[in-house]
């Protein structure tokens, strides 16, 4: 199964606007060959995963939903792009997730203008 970092969300008055669009374009990924792993951006540029993001309902309550979900960070770590909790935790796991691939849903300024695109490719994740 091919895990798909789906970045959404982002500095950018359209922000909402491509919150519907992770919503509506991970709803037609393929279950049985893709694992999608959303990592939703604020609008202060904190990073966040969890399930709960791919819930449309949830964004009703932004911090209801942000406290269901693990502020993280995405790393490279020479290997493998790591999903990581921030701060690292004491006791429990900090790497939630890797991914092979990175989705970015994003629209306007500070993300799509190639913003997004320069962090992937540091990453070194095809996307």
């Amino acid at each position: 199964m091919i895990k798909v970092g789906v970045f959404f969300g982002g500095k950018s008055v359209e922000h909402e606007i491509s919150i519907i669009s992770m919503i509506e374009a991970t709803l037609r990924l393929d279950e049985n060959k893709y694992e999608i792993v959303p990592i939703y951006i604020s609008k202060q540029g904190v990073m966040y995963t969890g399930d709960d993001l791919l819930d449309l309902e949830m964004y009703r309550d932004m911090d209801v939903l942000l406290k269901r979900c693990y502020k993280v960070a995405v790393v490279n770590d020479g290997k493998k792009v790591e999903v990581v909790r921030v701060p690292a935790p004491i006791i429990g796991k900090r790497v939630l997730n890797t991914i092979d691939v990175a989705f970015p849903i994003v629209h306007g300024t500070n993300v799509e203008d190639g913003t997004i695109a320069g962090f992937l490719n540091l990453l070194d994740i095809p996307f």
